[in-house]
């Protein structure tokens, strides 16, 4: 199961990995990727900045906080992520 096969699925499945392992800085990705794959950008750069909060260094959460605000159409606040 992957955010490109089935992308609402997978947020789902990530987002209860992600509540059992809060600290879990990859499940968070997966669910901020398959978020985004499924269209919902918003809860997409959301995920991503609590995988940031878990690990401010990690280049994976700090491209999809950009990647999922540009997506929405808000580039002022992918400027300031």
């Amino acid at each position: 199961l992957t955010a490109d096969s089935q992308p609402q699925r997978a947020a789902e499945m990530a987002a209860r990995g992600a509540q059992k392992f809060p600290q879990s800085t990859t499940l968070l990705i997966a669910q901020a990727t398959s978020l985004r794959a499924a269209g919902q950008l918003d809860a997409a750069a959301a995920a991503a900045q609590k995988a940031l909060a878990v690990d401010a260094a990690s280049p994976e959460a700090h491209q999809l906080v950009i990647l999922s605000l540009v997506d929405a159409n808000q580039p002022d606040a992918a400027l300031e992520a």
